[in-house]
């Protein structure tokens, strides 16, 4: 449930709105929100990358490979060049874990 007062209108799980958008498999989660000035849409897109079996096992960088080229295509696609999506709304694109990240070195 949501304050009848929060700027957030929307909360889609498992996707988003714009479901025919490249990126879409890798939305676990999408929050639209009515930006501050009222004028905009703020769009939160989430991964969760969460494990009940792995906890304790650190994450790797590199197993995002597919969520951040989903997340650049979706990028691509709501802000391409000829569109005026730029001043209509923002997205945010958001990894969340339980998992410790992996020691790159």
């Amino acid at each position: 449930m949501l304050h009848p007062k929060s700027p957030i209108k929307h909360i889609v799980i498992e996707g988003s709105k714009e479901n025919a958008v490249a990126g879409e498999y890798v939305v676990d989660v999408a929050e639209y929100a009515e930006n501050v000035e009222g004028h905009c849409e703020d769009i939160v897109y989430f991964q969760l990358k969460h494990s009940t079996q792995r906890v304790n096992e650190p994450f790797n960088l590199s197993d995002l490979k597919d969520t951040i080229e989903g997340f650049a295509k979706r990028f691509s696609a709501l802000f391409n060049e000829d569109s005026d999506a730029h001043q209509r709304k923002s997205a945010k694109f958001s990894i969340i874990t339980n998992r410790q990240i992996a020691d790159p070195g």
